[in-house]
């Protein structure tokens, strides 16, 4: 099951630092982040974040754009994930 994540604020240290690449996207522990920065993006109704402002040093992050369909009029989420 995914979960929200706290959203760190301005001033917290590890927004000031180098983030590490990651090593293997497929390891469970980055799926499961990606996983909860995707929910935590939509509930936040927001088009973006990295794993620093969630609390992770890592150099991950979501894009969150929306796209319209013009026969539908309906809207879709498309997730990007950057390392």
């Amino acid at each position: 099951m995914t979960q929200v994540l706290t959203i760190t604020q301005l001033g917290n240290p590890i927004l000031q630092q180098k983030a590490p690449e990651i090593d293997n996207l497929l390891d469970a522990d980055c799926q499961n982040l990606s996983d909860y920065l995707i929910t935590t993006v939509q509930a936040a109704h927001g088009v973006g974040i990295a794993a620093p402002q969630v609390g992770r040093s890592l150099r991950l992050f979501i894009v969150a754009s929306h796209c319209s369909t013009k026969s539908t009029k309906s809207l879709s989420l498309v997730i990007t994930i950057a390392l």
